[in-house]
C-alpha cells in the first residue's frame, strides 16, 4: 500500500483522516515549530485537514465529483496552529500535475532516497540498466521504481509524466 511504499523509501508517514480525526494529534506534534505547506491534487482533502488542524480557519471545502476535485482554494494562506508554538500551516490551491522542469537525467536519482546512495560501478549512473548498476540489488518498491523510470523518460524528453500515474497505481 501507499503507506508502506513511502515508509520503505525513508519517509516518515503519518496516516491522517479529516473525517475520523485519526492521526491529527500526532501530525500536530510532528509539525511543531515548522512552517508546512500542504500541497497535492484538488479534492484530496487538504482544506478539510487544514480546518481540523486550525479550527478557526473556516476554509471552503468543495464536493469531489466523478472527475476529481475542484479548485476551491484559490490562493495560498498561512495560519498558526493553535497551541503549538511557531507552527504554521499553508493551505495551497490544488495542482493538476507536477513537472520535472530542467532536471538532468543524472540528477534525478538524488531525489529518490532509496536510489541516492547506490554503490554503482559508474559515478554518473542514472540507474537504467547500465553495466555495473546496483539497482538490481536495491530494495525499492516496484511502484517507486516504475515512477522513477517514468520520470527518467520525461527528463530525457522521451515521454510525459503525469502525477496521477502515481496516485492511480494500486501497488
Amino acid at each position: 500500500d501507499v503507506e508502506r511504499r513511502y515508509a520503505a523509501a525513508g519517509y516518515e508517514v503519518v496516516r491522517t483522516s479529516a473525517e475520523t480525526g485519526e492521526g491529527v494529534d500526532e501530525l500536530k506534534w510532528k509539525l511543531e515549530g515548522c512552517w508546512t505547506a500542504m500541497t497535492g491534487h484538488s479534492g484530496v482533502g487538504k482544506s478539510s485537514l487544514f480546518n481540523i488542524l486550525v479550527p478557526d480557519a473556516d476554509h471552503l471545502v468543495g464536493e469531489v465529483g466523478p472527475r476529481g476535485g475542484r479548485h476551491t482554494t484559490v490562493s495560498a494562506r498561512a495560519l498558526p496552529v493553535p497551541g503549538h508554538e511557531d507552527t504554521w500551516l499553508v493551505d495551497t490551491p490544488g495542482v493538476r500535475s507536477f513537472g520535472v522542469g530542467s532536471l538532468a537525467p543524472d540528477e534525478l536519482a538524488r531525489h529518490f532516497p532509496e536510489l541516492r546512495d547506490l554503490d554503482c560501478a559508474l559515478d554518473d549512473c542514472v540507474h537504467d540498466g547500465e553495466p555495473g548498476c546496483a539497482i538490481g540489488s536495491a530494495e525499492i518498491h516496484p511502484a517507486r521504481l516504475a515512477s522513477y523510470r517514468r520520470l527518467l523518460s520525461a527528463v530525457r524528453g522521451e515521454g510525459r509524466w503525469d502525477a496521477f500515474d502515481e496516485v492511480d497505481d494500486p501497488a
